[in-house]
């Protein structure tokens, strides 16, 4: 097209004003070709198709584990694929085809892309019933006086008492 399309920042590539400026049209092009060819529609009872996700434990546990017990019954043959949302780029994995979902906790999603929240959740304190502050309301002074350990799955330390 005579001009540059992407530009590489950081670990990632950002669309160039003439990329975002011709995405509209592009994408309207592509859907009539798609029309025009005929494109079958998702059937998830029939589908063969594999879907890679990018998620970390925590997230596989409370999310992909309880949607792959869905599947089963809803989509039997789709397959699903389960990476480490580790620190690559899940942008750059999107945009390469690696990766098809990436479910995690993100400051900023690329303009790009679309995101949706699946869930909220709270800080929480856990503790073994035999603790000698689990049969009453936690205090300032229980945090300092009782050793921690911060399990953070956004990656930073965030409420790390120290």
């Amino acid at each position: 097209v005579g001009d540059e399309l992407f530009m590489r920042m950081g670990k990632g590539m950002v669309p160039t004003g003439r990329a975002t400026a011709m995405a509209p049209a592009l994408l309207d092009s592509l859907r009539r070709i798609e029309d025009a060819l005929g494109v079958e529609l998702f059937s998830p009872q029939t589908s063969k198709r594999r879907f890679v996700i990018a998620a970390n434990d925590h997230v596989t546990e409370v999310i992909v584990a309880p949607l792959s017990r869905e599947l089963q019954e809803a989509a039997p043959g789709v397959d699903l694929v389960i990476r480490p949302s580790t620190r690559l780029d899940l942008a750059e994995q999107i945009d390469l085809g690696r990766i098809d979902l990436a479910i995690g906790i993100f400051s900023q999603v690329p303009p790009r892309l679309n995101s949706r929240a699946l869930m909220s959740q709270r800080e929480s304190i856990l503790m073994c019933k035999r603790h000698p502050a689990s049969r009453r309301k936690l205090t300032i002074r229980d945090l300092a006086k009782y050793p921690l350990v911060t399990l953070s799955v956004g990656g930073q330390e965030e409420g790390a008492v120290g």
